[in-house]
């Protein structure tokens, strides 16, 4: 199992490759938000944005307790739904495009497995926390550069969240849906 720093390390590194996959795939090329069959995956790539927003603030910055502990864990649940459900939902929201391109799906294996390991180590690491009394304490063992790193990518989930919010509801009103 990985220490707390090597996690924090971790997510960094899948945060990075996420990073690339959202604005190479989602914005550049495919450009998502600008076709209406798209609007599920659309969603759904919203949550993950304020989840990972949470995850990865939380995660850099604070050693949680009890009910707080449980909640992270609540969190990684949800995540885990709203992945299957995006990968339920890509291949009709990609008809167009022809599916997953090669390159787009070999990084959601590669953000997979990331993933993967950063849930069984963080879930580890949770356990022995949810009978303490909740609480929080800041992170003080958190290699800084990874710390500020992880936090930054948190900052720029919770932008891209709002950015996909106001993006939905304008095409949302420019299209005459409610």
């Amino acid at each position: 199992m990985l220490d707390h720093n090597s996690i924090v390390i971790f997510l960094l590194l899948f945060a990075s490759i996420g990073l690339l996959d959202e604005v190479f795939y989602h914005h550049l090329k495919f450009n998502l938000f600008g076709h209406k069959e798209c609007l599920k995956e659309n969603i759904l790539h919203t949550s993950r944005a304020l989840i990972y927003s949470i995850l990865f603030i939380v995660v850099a910055n604070f050693h949680v307790y009890g009910l707080l502990a449980y909640c992270m864990l609540g969190i990684l649940v949800l995540d885990i739904i709203v992945a299957v459900w995006d990968i339920l939902e890509e291949p009709k929201s990609r008809k167009k495009f022809g599916g997953l391109s090669a390159g787009e799906y070999l990084l959601h294996m590669i953000l997979s497995f990331y993933l993967g390991i950063f849930y069984f180590n963080y879930v580890s690491y949770l356990v022995p926390k949810l009978d303490i009394e909740t609480g929080y304490s800041l992170t003080t063992e958190i290699n800084i550069y990874a710390k500020y790193g992880l936090t930054a990518a948190g900052l720029g989930c919770l932008l891209m969240f709002i950015y996909s919010v106001f993006s939905l509801s304008k095409r949302s009103i420019n299209s005459g849906e409610s």
